[in-house]
């Protein structure tokens, strides 16, 4: 897994500065090989419409998902946020993780 700590400041209010690391601003939303299939019911053969992806989003931050017409996009978020009913999943979850 990556790790992309990062540490910002913020004013305290009496003039000093207090330090606070990125993991206690939220919860990071972290997928590492995430592989989404669809069934054929016509043939029986299986299709894949992503497979191997592993990525990360940072409390705090914005995130843009690019990419041509048909490349996965709207599957990937609509994976990540369960939206899928009858597609087979497989992907490791971190030990640090809380799936939603």
């Amino acid at each position: 897994m990556l790790d992309h700590s990062m540490e910002i400041q913020k004013d305290s209010g009496d003039g000093g500065v207090d330090h606070v690391r990125d993991h206690e601003r939220g919860m990071h939303l972290v997928w590492e090989d995430l592989t989404v299939v669809i069934p054929n019911f016509g043939n029986g053969h299986t299709r894949r419409l992503l497979d191997g992806l592993s990525g990360y989003a940072e409390p705090g931050r914005i995130m843009a998902i690019m990419g041509p017409s048909g490349s996965g996009k709207s599957t990937l978020l609509d994976s990540l946020a369960g939206g899928f009913e009858f597609y087979v999943f497989s992907w490791e979850e971190s030990s640090n993780v809380t799936r939603l």
